[in-house]
């Protein structure tokens, strides 16, 4: 036989001994065709075997992006909050890392990330909110109302005679009395009878504030905030009398105490 390719005579053979072409599958210049496109590798990935590598549906990227948003302003309300609550340096990068990870998602959110992913940033945002919310306890309860607070100022029993006509000295000297009554609770955090009737101070306190004008009110807002806090800390010292917590208590004490300093009714 002859080799087309080369023209080397041989034996029959299905492979040229001088060239090496395979004879059946060798075709003339004239006769060859294009080569087929390239395709990605990834194109030949399968997902019917992991179903969690598939890319999330368009309802899910809204989910994401709306878990970003959501983030994203939960983040920037502690990160305001801490105004009052003077955050340490490892709370403010938890908060700083946490309003990152919410913007990624909400600027990633033309891409259909897998399934898998999906499902380990919502772990993430879930997880990550839990934490803000036991590190930072008090900022979740600043301008936070109970029923009570927040029922009409008519509503319920007819109030005392005190609480009728309120000024902002007498809200000041209230809130002043209620740090130095907070001082004797933590030398005894264990004594509930002194914690009960200091709960009732800040009770009479947060009425008080109820009862000042708009006005008024606007100018308190720091001492109203701040007696929140100190209600939060002690709460957490009288409940885990601690020295970490004992020390945040005295700490939110001298705060408010600073509010009232600079408070001029």
């Amino acid at each position: 036989m002859k080799c087309p390719k080369c023209g080397f005579v041989q034996p029959e053979s299905n492979e040229c001994l001088n060239c090496s072409v395979i004879v059946d599958r060798y075709k003339p210049d004239g006769e060859r065709t294009e080569a087929p496109p390239v395709v990605p590798l990834s194109d030949f990935r399968t997902t019917d075997g992991d179903p969690f590598a598939r890319p999330i549906r368009p309802g899910l990227r809204f989910v994401r992006t709306g878990a970003g948003i959501i983030g994203l302003g939960v983040g920037a309300w502690l990160f305001g909050a801490g105004q009052n609550l003077d955050y340490g340096p490892a709370q403010v990068l938890f908060l700083i890392g946490y309003g990152c990870i919410s913007l990624f998602w909400i600027l990633s959110a033309p891409i259909r990330v897998p399934v898998r992913q999906f499902a380990v940033e919502m772990l993430i945002f879930v997880v990550a909110t839990l934490m803000l919310r036991l590190a930072l306890p008090a900022a979740f309860d600043l301008g936070r109302l109970s029923n009570r607070e927040s029922a009409p100022l008519s509503a319920g029993l007819q109030e005392p005679e005190f609480l009728q006509d309120v000024t902002p000295a007498g809200f000041a000297n209230s809130a002043d009395h209620l740090c130095k009554h907070a001082r004797a609770v933590l030398d005894e955090p264990g004594n509930a009878e002194a914690v009960a009737e200091w709960t009732e101070e800040t009770e009479t306190l947060r009425k008080l504030f109820r009862r000042l004008t708009a006005e008024q009110r606007a100018d308190a807002e720091k001492i109203y905030k701040g007696s929140i806090v100190l209600e939060s800390r002690i709460k957490a010292a009288t409940a885990d009398p601690s020295v970490e917590q004992i020390r945040d208590a005295f700490a939110a004490i001298e705060s408010l105490e600073r509010e009232i300093v600079n408070y001029a009714p």
